[in-house]
């Protein structure tokens, strides 16, 4: 199954965020490789954005034929703006070819072309893009804030589903076909509670 949903409430640490180094930018939920998902972006000292990213493979563009599409939220319109928390959403509707980010009340949606890179092999984290000693360290991309909630889905979430999770984050219906969901309530060292009953706890 694919997951095509991602939410997760979060507060970010802007002023540890350097446009200038490996700091500017930060992974929540991120399907490894040529990265998928949402972040968080700081490319200068007068902009925070919330970044939702996709790669696909376009034959019209050569032999690799790689191309990203990003969608930005800015978040920092007014003073205090960077203090507040973030109810983000990312959604992707494949066959479609768009993909939407959601932050607070805002929705933002772009259209791709060509396919979808497979990430069916790729590991999916939370709090970095990829933590691991393979990745170069540019990519690695650790979030820099507090994460209160987190949630995946193997479906399409419009802007009206997501907004009835919000409302009931702990009580996810069925119909929207969570495949996790976390309070970071219940936690041993080694694993957080899935809430959703599914199984999929984080390890």
């Amino acid at each position: 199954n694919h997951l095509d949903s991602f939410l997760t409430e979060v507060s970010v640490n802007w002023d540890e965020m350097n446009p200038d180094d490996l700091t500017r930018e930060g992974g929540i939920i991120i399907k490894n490789g040529l990265h998928m998902g949402l972040s968080v972006v700081k490319p200068n000292n007068d902009h925070c954005y919330i970044k939702g990213t996709i790669w696909t493979i376009d034959a019209s563009l050569g032999t690799n034929g790689m191309k990203n599409y990003d969608v930005l939220v800015k978040v920092n319109w007014e003073p205090g703006d960077e203090l507040k928390k973030y109810k983000i959403g990312f959604s992707l509707k494949k066959n479609e070819k768009e993909f939407s980010v959601y932050c607070n009340g805002t929705w933002q949606s772009e259209k791709f072309e060509g396919s979808l890179i497979d990430y069916s092999n790729a590991w999916m984290w939370f709090g970095a893009s990829n933590p691991l000693d393979s990745c170069p360290e540019d990519f690695r991309q650790f979030f820099r804030g507090e994460m209160y909630y987190a949630a995946v889905f193997y479906k399409f979430l419009n802007r009206e589903e997501i907004e009835e999770v919000y409302s009931e984050p702990d009580n996810i219906s069925k119909r929207l076909k969570p495949a996790g969901a976390f309070n970071f309530e219940r936690q041993t060292p080694y694993k957080i509670l899935d809430i959703t009953g599914v199984g999929n706890n984080l390890i």
